[in-house]
């Protein structure tokens, strides 16, 4: 029943892997 939490958890789950990824490109530039 709490569908809102469990976006709002995925959602900083995809923000958090995102940053990384372009962090990690960043570095290795």
């Amino acid at each position: 029943m709490h569908e809102g939490s469990i976006r709002i958890r995925v959602n900083r789950i995809v923000v958090h892997t995102c940053i990384s990824q372009e962090s990690g490109i960043n570095q290795h530039k």
